[in-house]
Parts: C-alpha cells; structure tokens; sequence
C-alpha cells in the first residue's frame, strides 16, 4: 500500500458496541489522489483508467452496525482494502475499523461491508468508509453522525 494511503488509512484498535440514540445524515461519496505514481499496490504499471475503477456507493447505518457498499465500476477484478473512520469535531481520529482487506471484486460486482458500530460517547463525529481499489484513485463515502 502507497505511503500516503497508509497514513491516510491509518490502523488504530477502536471498542465495538454501541451508546446512546445516533442520528445519521446523508451521505456524501467522492475520490481523491491515493498517490502521485503510476503504479498500482504490487509495484506494476496502472492499467488504463477504466480497467481499474470503482466506487463506494453507500454508508448506512443499520441498528448496531455499518453497512458500506462498494461497486467494482472498472472491466477487470480488483483486490480492495477498505476502512471505516470516525473523527470528532477537531477532525482527530477517534476510531477505525477495517471493512476489506484484500477482498476480491469481479468487474461490474457490488459488495456489502459490514461492521459493528463502535462505542462512541454522545457528540458529533464524522464516518469516512475509504476504500482503496487499486487504481490511482480512492473512493470515499462520509456522513456526518450525531450520539445524543
């Protein structure tokens, strides 16, 4: 995995459970730079740029756990690594969870993620699901969640 992925991605142990009343809003999906290289995770040369594509479609909050939903939107399987983030209102990570780790996906497929809703204390908190496909791109989902 680039540099800038790890950092971005970064690998802290977070409580499982779940505290208190959530209210979620929408969510918003975007992409951005996983690094400035030509070259995919092995160290190869990117293929073109619609063989190697994808997307995280949605970031839902199902009773104590967190679905997040990554097509596969490029001509050829993938392996994908995936997270979910919560940082607070300082932007400071509170927790992470990791949704994929080498899970393979066949061109045009979607997968389901699922994870248990970290303990969090009442405040406001944005989730980031972060999915790296392989490309020279990420793709993200974010909603912003409140626990009273």
């Amino acid at each position: 995995m680039p540099t800038s992925i790890q950092h971005f991605l970064s690998r802290t142990a977070a409580t499982l459970g779940l505290f208190g009343s959530m209210a979620m809003a929408p969510i918003q999906v975007w992409a951005m730079s996983a690094d400035s290289a030509s070259v995919g995770r092995s160290g190869m040369p990117l293929m073109a740029a619609n063989d190697v594509d994808g997307e995280v479609r949605d970031l839902v909050l199902k009773g104590d756990s967190i679905e997040v939903t990554y097509k596969n939107t490029g001509t050829r399987a993938t392996a994908i690594v995936g997270e979910l983030q919560v940082r607070g209102d300082d932007e400071e990570l509170v927790c992470s969870v990791l949704l994929a780790d080498s899970v393979v996906v066949k061109a045009g497929a979607t997968v389901r993620m699922r994870v248990a809703m970290p303990t969090l204390p009442r405040g406001r908190y944005t989730m980031f699901a972060v999915v790296d496909f392989g490309g020279p791109e990420m793709t993200a989902a974010q909603a912003a969640l409140e626990i009273r």
